[in-house]
């Protein structure tokens, strides 16, 4: 990205000579100060002040800049902000991705559903969930896909995906259906789930991998050991 609009500023980090050294006749000092005197000048929505940022470069105490919803800057950003908030003697932390959640939507939503599974993610600090296709009926083909997309927009309140689910009847599908709007992956049961979504044989994985390009995401529990240790009352799975 460039580091400045400014007359002799418009270069990227990435134009170096095969030296490994800066380009000549670049003040990368004078662009530096120009960057940092625009987002001194700038106006923000909200600054979160002083806090300990995480980030991809480690820990370090900064102030975090926010503007029309987005993070617009990290670092000294000044103090113009429509609202500030004194975050000395606190982390921030970058929203997480919770790839495993189970939202009951559709069927069970006496439990919970995708608004209010989402309005707890948010509290959470979690910021996009991928959602898991044994509800009632199953996420395994587009119309169940697009179902889902529907009722989440506009209700959830972060950022969402959903898993379809394998079964032996829509394996030869998955390779479209993987790629519709709104799926993340593909998920597998080798273990008893709901319906249909059953795969226990490792014949049965391998047509599955055979067909998809993408994630796939595995309940790894033998069916068949499973089945036993019941029989012999030595585990129970409760029903709610």
């Amino acid at each position: 990205m460039p580091l400045s609009s400014d007359s002799g500023c418009l270069v990227s980090q990435r134009n170096v000579s095969r030296s490994g050294g800066p380009l000549k006749g670049v003040d990368w000092n004078t662009c530096n100060v120009r960057k940092q005197a625009r987002i001194m000048a700038q106006t923000y929505d909200l600054i979160l002040k002083g806090g300990t940022v995480v980030n991809h470069d480690g820990e370090s105490v900064r102030d975090l800049a926010i503007a029309a919803g987005r993070i617009a800057a990290i670092g000294d950003v000044g103090s113009a902000a429509a609202e500030t908030i004194d975050c000395k003697g606190l982390h921030i932390l970058p929203g997480v991705i919770d790839s495993h959640v189970h939202f009951r939507e559709p069927g069970l939503t006496h439990k919970e559903d995708l608004e209010s599974g989402s309005r707890g993610a948010v509290l959470g600090g979690v910021t996009a969930v991928f959602e898991m296709p044994n509800t009632d009926p199953t996420t395994t083909n587009a119309e169940a896909v697009a179902d889902k997309v529907r009722r989440g927009h506009h209700r959830m309140h972060c950022d969402f995906a959903f898993y379809v689910g394998a079964t032996r009847e829509n394996t030869h599908e998955l390779g479209k259906l993987e790629l519709l709007p709104g799926v993340c992956g593909v998920k597998v049961f080798m273990g008893s789930s709901t319906g249909s979504l059953l795969i226990e044989d490792d014949a049965g994985v391998r047509n599955v991998l055979k067909e998809i390009r993408r994630r796939a995401s595995f309940h790894s529990r033998s069916e068949e050991h499973t089945s036993e240790l019941q029989s012999r009352g030595l585990i129970s799975y409760a029903v709610f």
